[in-house]
């Protein structure tokens, strides 16, 4: 039951600079890296880089350009490793077990309780980075743009085992994955005055995540782990040509409808009762139909701060934006479908459901013994991009005959959240466990991000 570990990281690194009239730069470096957690014979990885860079604003041809004060080009290549595994991943696990060998006795033992993988190395991510540097108007304003392309191999990811062979999984060195990113930055002084001054800073990211190789599999299938909804079916999965954070589930094209009784019969359902698509056509809604119906990941980032300074008085506020992700809302589910946890109908959604001869353009499918509300569908998919006003505060400084300041505060966190997200926060979500990168996108009663409000005195003196 202990928890201790102990594991060791050893480095080297070498670096040579080199500039030419300060206009012409580059850089080359080497490094070498040991970790324990890896088998002799593999615990040293070699990750060299190397950069260059041209200060375009220094040239000639540059120096009569008064808006440009600065301009400078630059490329980077370069390797890094990850050691992200257990201490002790490359060697098996033993659990404490009791048996009784006869009536009355009970013996304390040790079990193998997990598989391993000797042969483990450095998960190694080679990036390729094409950027820009601009100052302009005397100083007044900053633009970065950046361009990646990171292409990762050997992941370190859980390989699934045979039941034969005792089945679980294994962390192993499998497949291969690529980033293609571009993140912007745009910040400046916008007013400078004696008494007043205004600060902004804005920035955007925006990315394409693939994978590209999964070793001997194509697709590797994901519970969420969310007892009493995921339990039995998988909801996440992460597949050759698609992103990691992809949710798998069925794709609901609402109720079935009046004059569809005879094919709505064929799958054991009435009118009002929740349809799916029958991918490969069988007659039957089962594991053939699921297919990848969404992505926790987000296309693209945002972010804006800006600072108002009149005198002694200074204003904050800081925005944040995530576009392009989905996220399974299990609460919606739980509480609208009287099941499982939810042994009564508490979102008063529940309503536009569709009821026979009451309300039949209902997109919500009908309560009824054949109707199944399938937990991992469309039916509960939703849009979870936002904009939030995550903070907004106001200072006063206050002075007296030089010999104390007073500084007078009040801030206000999660202020108000623009989203098209039914659900408490869209911010909220139920991964982790280290697993994070690859379930995304699952809100069952996932605590909320509260909204805070403070006020602060601080004196110096």
């Amino acid at each position: 039951s202990s928890s201790y570990y102990m594991w060791a990281l050893m480095s080297y690194i070498g670096r040579i600079n080199y500039s030419f009239k300060d206009r012409y730069l580059a850089s080359v470096s080497i490094r070498q890296d040991g970790s324990s957690k890896f088998s002799k014979g593999r615990r040293f990885g070699l990750f060299p880089s190397a950069a260059i860079a041209w200060q375009v604003g220094k040239e000639k041809f540059l120096k009569d350009v008064r808006a440009i004060d600065r301009l400078k080009l630059r490329a980077s290549w370069g390797l890094t490793g990850s050691q992200a595994v257990s201490p002790y991943a490359t060697r098996p696990a033993y659990d404490d077990v009791t048996y009784s060998f006869a009536t009355g006795t009970v013996l304390n033992g040790i079990r193998l309780s997990g598989q391993s993988d000797s042969g483990l190395s450095w998960e190694t991510t080679e990036q390729v980075d094409l950027g820009m540097d601009m100052t302009l108007f005397q100083g007044r304003l900053d633009f970065e743009a950046d361009w990646y392309m990171k292409n990762t191999r050997d992941l370190l990811l859980n390989k699934k085992i045979p039941g034969y062979l005792g089945g679980g999984s294994v962390v192993s060195n499998i497949g291969r994955m690529r980033n293609v990113g571009v993140d912007l930055t745009l910040s400046g002084r916008l007013i400078n005055k004696k008494n007043l001054s205004f600060d902004m800073a804005l920035t955007f990211s925006w990315l394409k995540n693939t994978v590209r190789d999964l070793g001997d599999e194509t697709v590797v299938y994901m519970n969420s782990g969310i007892t009493g909804v995921s339990d039995g079916f998988y909801d996440c999965v992460y597949m050759v040509g698609h992103s990691l954070g992809s949710l798998w589930g069925l794709e609901y094209i609402g109720p079935w409808r009046k004059g569809e009784e005879k094919e709505a019969a064929g799958y054991g359902c009435v009118p009002g009762d929740a349809r799916y698509v029958d991918i490969d056509g069988n007659g039957v809604i089962d594991g053939n139909d699921y297919k990848i119906i969404g992505c926790g990941m987000p296309d693209c980032t945002m972010g804006l701060t800006a600072e108002l300074v009149w005198k002694r008085l200074a204003f904050n506020v800081m925005l944040e934006g995530v576009f392009g992700n989905d996220k399974i809302d299990y609460n919606r589910c739980m509480f609208m479908m009287a099941a499982r946890d939810a042994r009564a109908a508490t979102f008063a959604e529940a309503v536009k459901r569709y009821i026979p001869g009451v309300q039949e353009d209902a997109w919500l499918p009908a309560w009824s013994p054949t109707s199944q509300w399938k937990p991992a569908s469309t039916l509960f998919l939703e849009n979870a991009g936002y904009l939030r006003l995550k903070n907004i505060g106001v200072a006063y400084d206050l002075k007296i005959r030089s010999r104390a300041g007073f500084r007078i505060s009040a801030n206000a966190t999660n202020l108000f959240t623009l989203t098209r997200y039914s659900g408490i926060d869209p911010e909220s979500s139920n991964s982790g466990d280290g697993i994070s990168d690859l379930i995304q996108g699952i809100d069952y009663g996932a605590y909320p991000n509260c909204r805070t409000f403070t006020i602060g005195l601080r004196v110096s003196y």
